[in-house]
């Protein structure tokens, strides 16, 4: 929950204020934590899930469909889940890319979440290149672990003091999306501070609830 309000905050900021289909890449328990979080933000009226495994698909597609009163459909290829989606998520372990940034389109927004590790690359280097705009949560930790950034740093084509994390985004530091014909990129590696805020949440409510036990830290 806590990667996925972190998604939330980014499409809201990043997405097309008119985007209504999703298209899902990685049919996990956290892919369904992302769809969540990008309902959350934005109307979707359809969401496109591709995956290599054909009967986890179909279950994350009825679960999903029923959870959140939206049509969630499996799609045969990675080339007809990108065509015409306003946000694509990708919540994957893949070592590989998912999809040719080619076939990328004017407007779209991308979520990159799920490589949080050097050997680990969802995006490759052409999506990079055609993002108009590409923020971070961390551009401290993307450096140490973003394994869909790293290849176009080593090749010149950022640099990681170029990024603007979502955090200078929310206070108006930086600028968000300028317009609807841009491409945005966002990439989460995830931060210790969203565990603490997620944390005191949890904390908070259990004793606005009375539940839980109280457990000694110390002597």
């Amino acid at each position: 929950m806590r990667t996925a309000a972190t998604t939330a905050v980014a499409t809201r900021l990043l997405a097309r204020a008119d985007a209504k289909v999703v298209a899902c890449f990685g049919a996990g328990r956290h892919g369904g934590y992302q769809l969540e979080a990008v309902c959350a933000v934005r109307k979707t009226e359809e969401t496109k899930v591709f995956g290599r495994n054909e009967e986890r698909v179909a279950d994350f597609c009825a679960a999903m469909s029923k959870k959140l009163g939206i049509a969630v459909r499996a799609v045969k290829t990675a080339r007809e889940a990108v065509a015409d989606a306003d946000i694509i998520n990708v919540m994957t372990p893949s070592p590989t890319p998912v999809f040719d940034g080619a076939w990328l389109e004017p407007g779209q927004h991308v979520n990159a979440t799920g490589s949080n590790a050097l050997d680990r690359r969802e995006v490759d280097l052409e999506t990079v290149k055609r993002s108009d705009l590409i923020v971070v949560d961390s551009r401290e930790v993307a450096d140490l672990e973003c394994g869909d950034l790293l290849p176009a740093f080593e090749a010149g084509f950022m640099h990681w003091s170029h990024l603007p994390e979502l955090a200078e985004i929310v206070a108006g530091r930086r600028e968000a999306r300028r317009s609807d014909q841009q491409i945005t990129l966002f990439e989460s590696q995830g931060m210790c501070i969203e565990d603490l805020y997620v944390g005191k949440h949890v904390l908070d409510n259990a004793r606005l609830r009375n539940i839980g036990i109280d457990l000694p830290i110390d002597d």
